[in-house]
Parts: structure tokens; sequence; C-alpha cells
């Protein structure tokens, strides 16, 4: 605990990353970290399908290929181009050595489905407690879909409060600050996770871009937490 001589209040340093071993692939977890994150922000809650912008498509389908999922460009209506000419839907299975992949028993769905993410868009457990490696390659996933950059800021913005959470706990749990803020809208309102991270948290070349242009030097306040309470404690809790 200490003052700093540009700080009015006394401050603590961020807490350092949760240092964790590998979780085995395709044992605890079943889907690449990756691959569920951007699913997890882009994808459809049925199906393994995510819907990206034209110009990014060609970097899912890189990363997902390196993760042995292969993609493809779903056809869509002519309605429906019109409507989005610059969106496309991609669909991603189990690439097995082959190309395109032949129908197995083992599928994206049936691995979707078994961690319980069908329907139930969430973070598994096995996920939060994988290795910092692994935590961080999820994070990107998330922050590449439903993250921006703003002010040395990285934002990640969702209706879904637990995947709200599960963002907070990654990036605190890699040594970031975070804090989560509610707004409200015309709708249902929605959250946004705000942190000033020392690592970038994405993967997507073009935010990877915007992040390096807009972070500045390390300051003080992105390095340590400012203590605003103390509490006396019984020496039994």
């Amino acid at each position: 605990v200490f003052n700093h001589r540009h700080m009015t209040n006394w401050v603590i340093p961020n807490a350092l990353p949760l240092d964790l071993p590998d979780r085995q692939l395709r044992r605890c977890l079943v889907v690449d970290p990756y691959v569920l994150g951007v699913w997890l922000g882009d994808g459809s809650k049925e199906s393994p399908k995510i819907t990206s912008h034209i110009d990014d498509a060609p970097h899912y389908e890189r990363e997902f290929s390196r993760a042995k999922f292969f993609c493809r460009v779903q056809l869509t209506s002519p309605a429906a181009r019109a409507a989005s000419p610059n969106t496309r839907v991609i669909a991603f299975s189990v690439n097995d050595g082959g190309d395109p992949p032949s129908h197995t028993a083992d599928s994206a769905f049936k691995r979707l489905k078994a961690i319980g993410v069908i329907d139930n868009k969430h973070v598994p457990t096995d996920y939060l407690r994988a290795s910092p490696e692994q935590r961080m390659r999820l994070l990107c996933g998330l922050m590449d879909t439903d993250g921006t950059v703003g002010g040395g800021c990285a934002v990640f913005c969702n209706t879904n409060r637990r995947l709200i959470d599960a963002v907070h706990e990654l990036l605190v749990s890699l040594g970031a600050k975070a804090t989560i803020s509610r707004k409200e809208n015309d709708y249902d309102g929605y959250w946004l996770v705000t942190s000033t991270p020392m690592f970038c948290p994405f993967a997507l070349p073009r935010k990877i871009a915007q992040w390096e242009e807009t972070t500045g030097k390390p300051s003080i306040r992105r390095l340590n937490r400012t203590i605003v309470g103390v509490e006396e404690m019984d020496d039994e809790v």
C-alpha cells in the first residue's frame, strides 16, 4: 500500500494474473477458447454459426482453421443479402482432416451442447479456470466480436449479464482493472465492461491497430487500485 505523489488517495498494485495450468483441449475445453469466445459474441444461440462483417470473415476463417474447425459461408436469400450486404453468416464444423470435413459423430453442435451453451450462452467454469494463455484466447474471441476500443479503454457491450460477469472475471484474473456499468435504452438496456489493461485484449487485426493507436504510456491509475474505504473486521472473520 502506498501513496504516489500524483494521486490524492492511497493505492495498492493490481493483482497479478491468476496462474493456473493448461486445461486439456477436447477433454476439459471441448471447444477451442477463441472459437467459443467468437461464438458467444456473434454466434447463433441454436447452432454453430457466426455472423461476421465481410472484411473480418477471412480472419475468423484462419483462426478457426488453426483450431481444427472448418468454416464455410452459408448462402442466404437475395432479400437477406440486400438488407445486410456487408455481413456474412459463417457455419463452422469439426475438421477431421477432410476438406470439407466428413460428417462424424463428433460435431461442432454436439461440442457446444456438451458444454451446455446451446440456447444458454455463458462461459463454463472450466474456461474461467484455464491457463492465462487459454483465458486470453477466450477473452480475445469475446472482445473481437462485442468489444470496442475507445480512448485507451477496452469496452465490452452485451445484454447478457452472464457474459458481462465472465468478461469482467477474465479481465481481473488476467491482472487488469475492470468495471461494470448499466445503460438504459428504449428496449431492455445493456451492460458495459470497461477496462484499461496493460495487454491488448484483441486478436482481430483492425482492433489491434486501433488499440495500438489509442493506448498511451502506462499510468499510475492503470497499474493500481485506489483505496476508497477501510473497514475494521472481527478477528474471527
